[in-house]
């Protein structure tokens, strides 16, 4: 292995660890990531433990006299370790690119519930629960959620960093009795804090918009409706849900 070969390596792993420092530095600066890639690593951090590896390959080859000439075995012995150094990098660089395609910035593409469609909980959704609610086509050709008195629903999902700005959407009314709109107290929850109580809606739908940012956490966060169990004289219907932010970092499940 000549002098060419190893300034090849070094060159090689400098374009490595750049690599490394430009992936991560695009993902959320958050714990996980402390734990598991290097996080904001920048070109100086870099060039700090470059001249070790640089020391390790060339110290142990000096000579008393002055002489700065490396053995071949020498060269060839630490030539390894650089490729094994390389190869330990881009097998980080892989998983972090794998890393990097579970993570969105929610701009994009919002935190969903949508009853009208096949699907009804958008990749960033956790996991939802439905027990004791329906979905049923009887106002219009698409399903709407279904809540009675003491019924309720959730749903779940993960955010890496809490949001400056968040708003939830909520598509819903209250259904007719009587030619008007009937009674259907519905309470929000986020992370069990109460953050709105709908006593009636109109008897056609109506979209509700609020901000919630300050309800949300980092990690995992659970959304409920919840229909009061003692007070209520028709149904409460829900044709969506959506959670919008321009800096929101979720999961994709």
């Amino acid at each position: 292995m000549n002098n060419n070969s190893l300034e090849d390596l070094e060159a090689r792993l400098a374009e490595s660890v750049q690599q490394l420092n430009n992936l991560t530095s695009n993902l959320p600066n958050q714990e996980f990531f402390t734990n598991n890639f290097p996080k904001n690593r920048t070109a100086s951090s870099s060039i700090f433990w470059l001249p070790f590896i640089i020391y390790t390959i060339f110290g142990g080859g000096l000579l008393v006299g002055g002489s700065i000439l490396l053995s071949r075995q020498n060269k060839d012995s630490k030539g390894r370790e650089i490729l094994g150094q390389i190869e330990s990098i881009e097998e980080r660089i892989d998983k972090t690119k794998q890393s990097e395609n579970q993570y969105v910035y929610l701009e994009n593409k919002d935190i969903r519930m949508e009853f009208a469609s096949s699907k009804i909980a958008s990749d960033t959704i956790s996991s939802y629960n439905l027990s004791g609610c329906r979905l049923e086509s009887v106002y219009d050709s698409s399903n709407h959620l279904l809540l009675g008195r003491g019924q309720s629903y959730s749903f779940e999902f993960k955010l890496y960093g809490r949001p400056d700005i968040a708003t939830l959407e909520v598509k819903h009314l209250s259904s007719a009795s009587k030619g008007k709109a009937g009674i259907t107290p519905v309470t929000l929850y986020i992370n069990q804090n109460k953050v709105k109580r709908w006593r009636q809606l109109e008897a056609g739908y109506t979209t509700s918009k609020l901000s919630i940012e300050k309800y949300l956490c980092s990690g995992k966060n659970t959304v409920t409706f919840a229909y009061d169990p003692d007070e209520g004289t028709t149904y409460y219907w829900q044709k969506y849900v959506a959670i919008k932010s321009s800096n929101l970092c979720g999961k994709i499940q």
